[in-house]
């Protein structure tokens, strides 16, 4: 398992230490949690890495300045209008 997948994991055991026994269960709601979950951790773990990627960027004169608190613009500059309202 790679370095995030067992970082992502242990965010979920640490919400869900029932987890840890072996006897997991989900009804719709938990499944609809663990993918609220999923997203949430995906999405914080790219703004921040997309925040680093438009940060070198832009030292080294490739990216035009943008305020630090749009970061999400980077996803939109890349990949188009894809990460708009989600």
């Amino acid at each position: 398992m790679s370095s995030t997948k067992i970082q992502l994991w242990e965010i979920y055991i640490s919400k869900n230490p029932h987890w840890v026994d072996g006897n997991i269960t989900l009804t719709p709601a938990g499944l609809k949690k663990l993918v609220e979950q999923s997203y949430q951790q995906g999405y914080n773990h790219g703004t921040t890495v997309a925040g680093k990627v438009h940060e070198n960027l832009r030292k080294a004169g490739v990216w035009a300045d943008k305020p630090k608190d749009e970061y999400g613009d980077v996803f939109s500059d890349v990949f188009g209008d894809i990460f708009k309202g989600k």
